[in-house]
């Protein structure tokens, strides 16, 4: 009956001590997808953030984006670009009234050819101008 009752409390603390171990290894794995999971969701708005900042460096007003696209209220894209090989933006914009302007920048992180990752960023702008 003694060893009936220790090897039935090997095999108990056998199974607890594996389960634990199973558990450890799915917490383990499952923090290591959600850390590149946001790894590549920051890469991605990094990318639209540098496309933001691409089309701030073109110094563009209404006007001249009015000259690009007659129709007010539609999306028109307005430049691409990339960071690396893997990493690209869009950069497109609404025309509103008020010489109010809306820039939607997508970044995007590709892997063999498919989009893995994708963030966008959103700003307004207003021209104005100022007599002398």
């Amino acid at each position: 009956m003694k060893q009936g009752f220790v090897l039935a409390t090997v095999l108990l603390v056998a199974a607890l001590l594996a389960s634990s171990a199973i558990l450890l290894y799915a917490m383990a794995t499952t923090d290591m997808q959600i850390t590149h999971n946001v790894r590549l969701h920051t890469r991605a708005k990094n990318t639209a953030a540098s496309g933001l900042e691409h089309f701030k460096s073109l110094g563009m007003h209404y006007e001249d984006l009015e000259q690009m696209e007659e129709n007010q209220g539609e999306e028109f894209l307005v430049l691409e670009g990339f960071t690396a090989a893997e990493d690209r933006y869009r950069v497109t914009v609404v025309l509103s009234e008020d010489e109010v302007f809306y820039v939607y920048s997508t970044g995007t992180h590709e892997r063999g050819g498919q989009v893995v990752a994708s963030a966008q960023l959103a700003a307004s702008f207003q021209s104005l101008w100022v007599e002398k």
